[in-house]
């Protein structure tokens, strides 16, 4: 229900303020607050880490470039280098793999992110890496996040 996917039958859930019943566009509403991270990447195998995060941001708007340097410190923030981030996803390792999905959700500044076992393919100090990595960047974003 938090994840604003499907309405209550009845009762009340608000989720940052708002009662999940009486929001008019939930959908467009969901994707300006809540950032959804699984263990299986929503990423286009095909890009980079770094045009996977601009997706959707056409080349000529005139904010490209402040939306490419964010990108790219998104990236650099959670361990990416320059190399690793212009690296087709199929180059990456697992780790680098699961890192390019929290920063595609990081680069849409939700609110709010709930993440569903994001680490479960990882060993256990790149699963522990990966989490540390993940609080601390929402911490310095003051991000709101609940890992199940």
């Amino acid at each position: 229900m938090i994840a604003a996917m499907t309405p209550p039958n009845k009762g009340t859930i608000k989720v940052l303020g708002k009662d999940l019943l009486s929001i008019d566009k939930r959908p467009e509403w969901r994707l300006d607050n809540i950032g959804f991270i699984t263990s299986e990447g929503a990423l286009m195998p095909y890009l980079t880490p770094k045009q996977n995060l601009l997706t959707g941001i056409p080349t000529d708007n005139p904010n490209y470039p402040i939306k490419e340097n964010e990108a790219e410190q998104i990236l650099l923030d959670l361990g990416f280098t320059f190399e690793t981030m212009n690296e087709s996803l199929e180059g990456l390792s697992l780790k680098e793999q699961v890192l390019a999905t929290i920063a595609r959700i990081f680069m849409t500044n939700p609110k709010l992110i709930l993440a569903d076992e994001p680490t479960k393919e990882l060993s256990g100090e790149q699963e522990k890496d990966v989490l540390n990595q993940l609080f601390h960047f929402a911490k310095k974003k003051r991000f709101y996040h609940h890992c199940h």
